[in-house]
């Protein structure tokens, strides 16, 4: 594994200049629209727990869980309410899908996946290879 040398005190304003102060964010329900615009950060939860996507953020997509605060380049934190959402964060900009229905589709994911190890157990039980 190589070691990542320590920024020279010649490179540190450099590095700090290239990180974005916002990210831009869109945030839709399956009717509408309810948010663009340039954000300092969004704080949410998934199953791992809290998190918080600031600018220049890694590439990622979670589903997330309750609510999101967002903080606005201008205006006050802003707070969304839902059951479960999806967000998307590639190349500093974020899309947050909420309202959707997923906790129906998520129930039948589930009970599909139980039936389909059970079966493999009892065969694995009766010396069966699946």
């Amino acid at each position: 594994m190589a070691i990542i040398p320590a920024p020279t005190r010649e490179q540190q304003p450099w590095i700090l200049s290239a990180i974005p102060e916002t990210f831009v964010l869109k945030v839709l329900d399956p009717q509408q629209i309810l948010f663009v615009g340039k954000v300092h950060a969004l704080a949410s939860a998934n199953y791992k727990g809290s998190f918080d996507i600031l600018p220049g953020h890694v590439n990622l997509i979670s589903i997330i869980y309750k609510n999101a605060s967002i903080f606005p380049e201008l205006g006050d934190q802003q707070e969304f309410v839902f059951d479960v959402g999806i967000l998307r964060f590639v190349n500093n900009a974020a899309d947050l899908y909420v309202g959707l229905e997923f906790s129906q589709v998520l129930d039948q994911v589930a009970a599909k996946q139980g039936q389909q190890l059970r079966q493999e157990l009892k065969l694995a039980e009766l010396g069966v290879k699946g």
